[in-house]
């Protein structure tokens, strides 16, 4: 991540808009003779003759190496130091040559200096591809890869100064190609990539020239001549805080220019906000970047929060993806401290300014949140049960540390514990590890019951008749209650007027005699099922009751019965011609007929009287 050196939020395809205002900003007569600057967003660093230092952001002297050559500079093969450029917690420092060394010299090299302690960390020798390095720069963004471009000061003749490179690794450098420039660019001095654009700076004497180079076909635009009395050598370009920075190498005078207009024309916004933590205390120093794609250009606002974790990006018209940094660089939110990052959040510019502020979710570590017990489960009913987690980086990883699992059960690395039991039941107890994307883990205990199948109980009947109220429950073990009960899919029927209720029990009054097989079905709670054959013995009256005898035939007599406590009267299906009358008082005339009794069913009695008569009429 390149924090505080790629801010940009105009195109460079129109030159004349791009610069419109030369003025000298700032000015800062401290750099010795310089042969050029970089910066991290933070802290520049001056490349001199023979020294490199660390400097703060008005390019004062700071730290340890002030005017004394940094480690890994002495005794290194070298001419004098070039323009350098600040990637990811490094510097590449170009080794610049004398004119005219040929191609496959040794001493033509950049070197990689760590920040902040400035240690040479490797030199990468590309001699075999150009003659001398004057100035480098670093583009993280161009063809979706992180590409150096390296000039040569003295390209007189031919227009084949910029040189392509790609950036693998600290120690592996590879040649992409030449630049096939449109323009002819010479004694060329300082470059810097600008939201994919390339701007170079030429020395001329008094007057510097300001260039552009398209980094993909060599298109050349001249910008604008910088004419500054009193100042004769120009040296290195850099970018900073939406300044381009130009090096005068002979008085050591860094001058900041406002060439893109951002902090000083009317037409440019701001994107400000704040990154605080999840208790609200401010970050400090994290990168906050702003890209937007608009004129065909991708465009990369970048810079870190202040000391109140506050930040503001000049930005232009358009619709901008704003990012935490994360994983980025020394300024990325995994380098400050624990985190989760925070999603982006997308500003649309249209002539005014936006907000986006950012609560960031401290990593404390990776908890089980599935309380133990787990639920119960049942042999030979399939389980699945899905263990929870919690944690600011949510890539859980689950296993099976310790205990013993259900047989037929196994807990997969997603967190799910599934199978179906093959028994014996009981309370099985194990150890469940998760790990999340930070590799915190943490363990927890957990014990799961599985109770053995489901089986019917009751496996012989009480004999009955055909003139009695028959009320018989049915029993079940070892499943979950509740049980729901029916006859066998493909049993034979009970018999006439003999029913099965949901809850098991045989009830009514049967019509007929015999001996009767059919089969009861169980289902409990986790949908575990049992079947039962059973055989009922229906012997006929004896001796056989009497019946009323009334005009136009004989009625089997009334029964009564309870059915869980409550009493009912049950009449045969054969008095379909007769109603079913009920009164409290022998003596009355008055008898009421019963209008939802149906002959071969069964009444319930709701009366609060003493006594209560029924009859058939």
């Amino acid at each position: 991540m390149l924090a505080g050196v790629r801010v940009c939020a105009q195109t460079g395809a129109n030159a004349t808009d791009v610069f419109p205002n030369t003025n000298i900003l700032y000015s800062f007569p401290s750099l010795a003779f310089a042969q050029g600057t970089c910066n991290d967003g933070t802290n520049t660093y001056w490349f001199g003759t023979t020294t490199l230092d660390q400097k703060d952001t008005n390019y004062f002297n700071t730290g340890p190496h002030n005017d004394t050559p940094a480690a890994g500079l002495t005794g290194f093969p070298k001419v004098h130091l070039g323009d350098g450029d600040y990637f990811d917690c490094c510097i590449y420092c170009p080794m610049e040559a004398a004119v005219g060394v040929p191609k496959g010299s040794a001493n033509i090299d950049i070197a990689i200096f760590t920040t902040p302690n400035l240690a040479r960390i490797a030199a990468v020798s590309i001699s075999n591809y150009q003659s001398e390095v004057s100035a480098d720069c670093i583009d993280p963004i161009l063809s979706n890869s992180v590409a150096l471009f390296a000039t040569s000061w003295a390209s007189a003749f031919t227009n084949d100064g910029i040189y392509e490179y790609s950036v693998n690794n600290t120690t592996n450098i590879t040649f992409v190609k030449v630049l096939p420039m449109t323009q002819h660019i010479q004694y060329m001095q300082g470059i810097i990539c600008v939201a994919g654009m390339l701007y170079v700076l030429a020395d001329n004497g008094l007057a510097g020239e300001m260039y552009q180079v398209n980094p993909t076909n060599g298109v050349v635009v001249h910008l604008i001549q910088l004419y500054i009395p009193g100042e004769g050598e120009w040296e290195g370009l850099d970018y900073f805080h939406g300044f381009l920075v130009a090096n005068e190498g002979a008085t050591g005078t860094a001058n900041w220019y406002d060439f893109f207009g951002l902090l000083r024309h009317g037409g440019s916004w701001a994107i400000t906000g704040s990154v605080k933590d999840s208790n609200h205390n401010p970050i400090v120093g994290v990168g906050v970047s702003a890209t937007a794609f608009i004129n065909g250009t991708n465009q990369i606002v970048t810079m870190d929060t202040d000391t109140n974790g506050n930040y503001s990006l000049p930005v232009s018209n358009g619709t901008w993806t704003v990012t935490v940094d994360y994983n980025t660089g020394a300024d990325s939110l995994d380098n400050l401290g624990n985190y989760f990052p925070p999603n982006s959040q997308f500003i649309s510019i249209g002539n005014d300014n936006g907000a986006a502020n950012f609560i960031v979710q401290i990593c404390d570590g990776v908890s089980i949140t599935t309380p133990p017990p787990l639920p119960a489960g049942e042999v030979g009913v399939f389980y699945s049960q899905t263990l929870q987690a919690s944690s600011c980086d949510p890539i859980f990883t689950w296993t099976n540390t310790g205990g013993s699992l259900p047989s037929g059960l196994s807990l997969s690395s997603g967190g799910v514990l599934s199978g179906t039991p093959s028994g014996p039941g009981g309370v099985f107890n194990f150890i469940a590890q998760v790990t999340d994307g930070n590799n915190a883990t943490t363990n927890q205990s957990f014990s799961v019951g599985i109770s053995n199948a489901v089986q019917v109980t009751t496996s012989l009947l009480p004999d009955g008749t055909n003139i009695s109220f028959y009320n018989v429950p049915l029993s079940a073990a070892n499943g979950q209650p509740a049980y729901t009960w029916s006859l066998t899919p493909g049993s034979n029927p009970l018999p006439t007027s003999l029913s099965l209720t949901t809850n098991g029990v045989l009830l009514g009054m049967p019509a007929t005699h015999g001996t009767f097989n059919f089969s009861v079905h169980v289902t409990d709670a986790f949908n575990g099922t049992a079947d039962q054959p059973l055989v009922l013995n229906l012997a006929p009256a004896n001796p056989p009751s009497p019946a009323i005898s009334i005009p136009g035939g004989q009625i089997p007599p009334l029964a009564i019965g309870t059915i869980d406590g409550e009493p009912f009267v049950f009449w045969s299906a054969s008095a379909t011609n007769y109603a079913l009358q009920t009164t409290t008082n022998l003596v009355s005339p008055n008898w009421l007929t019963v209008s939802d009794a149906v002959p071969g069913a069964a009444y319930n009695v709701t009366s609060t009287a003493p006594q209560q008569y029924f009859r058939l009429q």
